[in-house]
């Protein structure tokens, strides 16, 4: 057995008992309310999170709850990039990301202090999350980025304190993150639902605030120093900020929110210009709707119908009147000899479906969840209430 302080002349009261014990982790109160808030904001989310016509939760729920969405986070929600942090998709994604968390706070608190922790934890998610906004639109939830961010910070204070690690100490230190990030590059690239961006975002963000403070960080085996004015400041902010994220989460459960009057661009359909919502990504209907940002809508709507999509799943659709209506329950004659001049709904199970002749030749299908259909009212009024409707023939032109 190597006697610590013989051969190395430090003290071996705080040398950790074996390999997985490399950082002080006798503090555990911090990682344990991680934990909690975690576990508890999964149960808010299963006991609040709408369902689906056949019982299941219904597949927007965590987007309703907060989930990163790119066109939403940029559209202004930025309470996302932390809400998300603390959603997870399934039993099993939060409990290995609590088993991750906890084990890396205590060792964190342990160097840095709860307030120093509470700061990494909290930015490296949001620095995960919106590193995930440039990365991929699709949703994405999960603690990953801030647990990465705090493998960052410890990283760096044990490059900090590597003089005074024993070598045999230093090895199993780097042979343990070869094989930690062996195991995330693999797992990474075999799985599919894996946020890449979101673990580099957090780790880089755990890094860069641990090194902000290298200065203040104790010597191997000393309790942290009390942290800083500033960091006490920026511990408050992330708290407001986990609030905020939390009351807007549940504002989106019970679907107690509005969608906004979105800006409009002009499609032109032979006479009739109708206004679509300019920040949904277009696509061709070929089944189901396949976003092409490369072709203009012109170039789509000349080999078929035209589809918009949202954040939220719904789906406008743009073509001509015996191509959308045929799936639809309404009669396509009895509609233009009606001169229809307001939607019709139908439900079919989860999605509202609203149909609208343009004219003889163009139509307007809209369809959306259920449990959404009565937040777009507004937006589709004022989408066709700049259109002067005239199934005669005559083509209409926008007011």
């Amino acid at each position: 057995m190597l006697d610590v302080k013989e051969k190395s002349g430090m003290d071996p009261g705080w040398w950790p008992r074996s390999p997985t014990d490399v950082l002080p982790t006798r503090r555990r109160a911090f990682a344990l309310i991680l934990v909690l808030s975690n576990l508890s904001a999964y149960a808010v989310f299963v006991a609040l999170a709408p369902r689906s016509a056949s019982g299941n939760m219904h597949p927007l729920a965590l987007v309703l709850a907060g989930a990163k969405v790119s066109d939403l986070v940029l559209s202004g929600q930025w309470w996302r990039l932390v809400s998300s942090v603390f959603l997870h998709a399934d039993p099993v994604h939060l409990l290995v990301n609590c088993l991750g968390m906890y084990l890396l706070a205590r060792m964190a608190d342990g160097v840095f202090g709860w307030v120093r922790v509470l700061v990494i934890y909290v930015a490296s998610g949001a620095a995960g999350a919106m590193a995930s906004v440039f990365w991929s639109p699709e949703p994405s939830v999960g603690a990953s980025g801030a647990i990465y961010g705090l493998l960052g910070a410890i990283a760096v204070y044990a490059v900090a304190q590597r003089r005074r690690i024993p070598r045999k100490m230093q090895r199993v230190l780097a042979i343990g993150t070869v094989i930690w990030v062996g195991i995330s590059v693999i797992y990474t690239t075999q799985a599919t639902r894996i946020d890449s961006a979101a673990h580099l975002g957090g780790a880089l963000a755990g890094v860069l605030i641990a090194i902000s403070i290298r200065g203040s960080l104790p010597g191997a085996g000393r309790p942290a120093p009390p942290a800083s004015k500033a960091f006490k400041a920026a511990a408050v902010l992330c708290g407001l900020a986990v609030a905020v994220s939390a009351g807007m989460s549940v504002r989106g459960l019970l679907l107690d929110f509005d969608l906004r009057i979105p800006a409009w661009s002009q499609v032109h359909l032979d006479g009739v210009n109708l206004p679509v919502p300019a920040s949904w990504k277009r696509g061709r209907l070929s089944g189901t709707c396949k976003l092409d940002e490369t072709k203009s809508v012109d170039e789509i709507l000349a080999n078929g119908s035209a589809c918009f999509r949202d954040a939220y799943g719904s789906v406008l659709l743009v073509g001509r009147a015996k191509d959308l209506a045929s799936g639809m329950v309404l009669d396509p004659a009895l509609t233009l000899r009606a001169g229809l001049r307001a939607p019709l709904s139908t439900r079919k199970g989860d999605v509202t479906r609203r149909f609208m002749m343009l004219d003889r030749e163009w139509a307007v299908l809209f369809l959306c969840y259920t449990i959404m259909a009565d937040k777009y009212d507004r937006m589709l009024s004022a989408m066709f209430d700049g259109v002067v409707f005239n199934p005669g023939g005559d083509r209409s032109r926008s007011r």
